[in-house]
């Protein structure tokens, strides 16, 4: 997969690099400090991937992520920062990113999000209906490996609840399984 890491922090773009470099299958073709640079860079490498911070000097990241699916609808764009905004999230992954993530989480994950075909994850309302705040509850409890019985006991609901939330969070986020859920939920910035 041939990647651009789009940051303005030098520093944060080669530690990256050399993380991703690990990983076989990942292969860093350019990196920018702006995001009219990573749209250059994108196209010129017909990437298939590019990792973009919110915050770099020139035109917004919204400007950035509108030109790059103009010039490259299926690029995979994975927005990497230290804000945790959920009306940033939400509105980015309205407008097309494959993903949102923190600086703080694991390379793998970002491996992970950069791996993943950006149409099977729903990113507007048209295609997912936001997790209630029951649901993120029960999900973060899940994601923390408890079974559906000890989620129930720490939450003092009824074992079938639990389940109905499951089966209402998988129908929202298109996931597969528990472990689908919490895996899209992630990468969607939810958990």
């Amino acid at each position: 997969m041939k990647l651009v890491l789009a940051d303005d922090h030098t520093m944060f773009r080669e530690g990256l690099h050399a993380l991703l470099g690990t990983i076989p299958d990942m292969h860093v073709v350019a990196q920018a400090a702006t995001g009219a640079d990573a749209v250059t860079e994108t196209v010129r490498h017909n990437a298939d991937a590019v990792i973009l911070d919110v915050e770099m000097p020139g035109q917004s990241v919204f400007a950035t992520v509108a030109a790059l699916r103009r010039q490259r609808p299926h690029t995979r764009i994975v927005v990497l920062t230290m804000h945790q905004d959920d009306a940033l999230r939400r509105d980015l992954l309205t407008r097309g990113v494959t993903a949102y993530l923190s600086k703080t989480d694991p390379v793998d994950t970002v491996a992970d999000a950069l791996r993943t075909d950006h149409h099977s994850l729903p990113t507007n309302s048209a295609n997912a209906a936001p997790l209630s705040d029951r649901e993120l509850e029960v999900l973060t409890l899940v994601a923390s490996a408890l079974t559906n019985q000890q989620v129930a006991q720490h939450l003092n609901l009824a074992p079938g609840t639990i389940k109905r939330h499951l089966a209402n969070i998988s129908d929202k986020l298109g996931a597969v399984s528990r472990l689908d859920a919490v895996r899209k939920a992630h990468l969607l910035g939810l958990l």
